[in-house]
Parts: C-alpha cells; structure tokens; sequence
C-alpha cells in the first residue's frame, strides 16, 4: 500500500479487506512479516523534519540511540522485556520487546548538528533543521580549439 494514502483511504481499504479475507487475516499476516522497527510519524513543521518514534518503555537516554545523516534518520535501542514470565510463556506477542533498529530516509535534507531530540510519555520526538536550498548558478563551458583536418 502506498505510503501516499491518507488514513481514510487507508481505513476504507482495510475494511474491504476485512471484507474480503476475513477478520484474522491481518493477525495472520501480521505474523508472517518482520518487524520494521518502531513505528513514526513524519511531517514538516516550517524549517524543520519532525519525526515521532512509538517507544514505550524505554528506561532512559541509553537505551536509545539516533543517528543523523544528511538524508538518513537511523534510530535503534532496547525496549525491555517487563514481564515476569518467560517470553516462550505468552500466549500472544504483539508488542515490540527487544533489540530494535530503524532507518529512515529523509525526504529533504537536514542540518545534522541541529537536532533537539525528547522522550516524553513512550514517544520519541526528533526535530531536525533543513539544510537552506542552495542558489542554483550557472556554469561556463570551456571549449577547447577547433581540431584541423
């Protein structure tokens, strides 16, 4: 599905889905797939890239890490496992627990050295400066000289 679609759009394919396939089809198929890393949102805010990552549980700054390329946003950690059973004891896993790691390319490119990164309520908010375009100019041709016959 292509990430152009707004949620209604979205919405409405799902439920002919549903419709279609069955209400078990997403379970099925979610389990076939792997996980992608956290989920985020990604939106323009004036001068500025915002991207907020869905983390719940993260104890602290160490357990996160972000790194920034000019057209690259990679963000990777560990979520802990809180659970006083072991994991193969579950009867359902859907949350995220672990190891994760995620890189994302960046539809403009950012000033690494201006980023402001929070953590608040299991969401991790990355707000990252937009390079200024750069002027476009002109280039001279040099032509060497004619090649005699």
């Amino acid at each position: 599905m292509s990430e152009g679609l707004s949620r209604e759009a979205k919405r409405r394919w799902k439920q002919q889905a549903v419709q279609v396939l069955g209400e078990d089809f997403w379970d099925d198929l979610a389990g076939l797939w792997p996980d992608a890393g956290p989920r985020m949102d990604l939106y323009r805010d004036g001068q500025e890239l915002v991207a907020v990552f869905e983390l719940p549980g993260i104890a602290g700054p160490e357990a996160i890490t972000v790194a920034l390329a000019t057209r690259w946003l990679t963000v990777s950690g560990e979520t802990p496992y809180p659970y006083p059973v072991l994991e193969d004891e579950l009867l359902r896993s859907e949350r995220a627990i672990g190891r994760f790691s995620r890189r994302v390319a960046l539809p403009e490119p950012v000033n690494p050295d201006a980023v402001q990164a929070s953590y608040r309520q299991g969401l991790l908010t990355l707000r990252m400066r937009l390079l200024p375009e750069t002027d476009s100019r002109t280039v001279a041709v040099e032509f060497g000289e004619d090649i005699p016959d």
